[in-house]
């Protein structure tokens, strides 16, 4: 996983951060404000920010930040894969109207 700057590859809104480009997504690496504890940040592939339900700074290391993304990934194909399912089977199941 390369290190690439994000302004070059065309996010002026970001302001150019350097960051990891990881499965289409970006990872950029953040400092919370006085303390100074380094976390990371994340980025759809068309640069805008994702917000955390959970606590985001959480994400300390970037093997954990990239187990974000890829159980954000993960859990959009599952959640596909079932309304793909629920739609094949609600084509079969249709109840005569008297």
């Amino acid at each position: 996983m390369k290190l690439e700057l994000i302004k070059e590859i065309g996010a002026p809104s970001v302001g150019g951060k350097w960051g990891y480009k990881y499965k289409g997504y970006y990872i950029i690496p953040q400092e919370k404000g006085r303390t100074g504890k380094k976390y990371y940040a994340f980025y759809t592939p068309n640069f805008r920010p994702i917000e955390l339900y959970g606590d985001r700074y959480e994400y300390t290391t970037l093997d954990y930040a990239k187990t974000f993304i890829t159980w954000r990934i993960e859990d959009a194909i599952t959640s596909f894969e079932e309304g793909e399912h629920k739609a094949y089977l609600d084509r079969f199941n249709t109840e005569e109207v008297a």
